[in-house]
């Protein structure tokens, strides 16, 4: 239901962002193992799922209230007002996960 209006976009994006982790991970990695050793890749990887873990328990809670408010205003004004692209979160929460897939 998330994305009923734009799933082929999601889906597009999802397997880019796929490709491009699997072509740029090996190289990542391999510049963080000749930077700091074997555990430096794990750290890195660590670091970003910390912080993007918090990011993916909170950011869900905000759409649910943006699409209950956008309903209310629907309701009270009789129009709709532009939904913010559904890319945004899956985009920005899994490219950096990705990159050093």
């Amino acid at each position: 239901d998330t994305f009923e209006h734009s799933l082929a976009s999601v889906m597009a994006a999802v397997e880019v962002l796929i490709g491009v982790g699997f072509a740029a991970g090996p190289v990542v990695g391999q510049m963080l193992y000749l930077a700091g050793g074997f555990s430096l890749p794990f750290l890195v990887l660590g670091l970003i799922t910390a912080v993007a873990a918090p990011a993916a328990a909170w950011l869900p809670s905000q759409q649910q209230n943006t699409e209950q408010t956008h309903r209310q205003d629907e309701q009270e004004n009789g129009s709709s007002a532009p939904k913010r692209s559904a890319l945004t979160t899956p985009l920005v929460l899994s490219g950096g996960v990705l990159l050093l897939g």
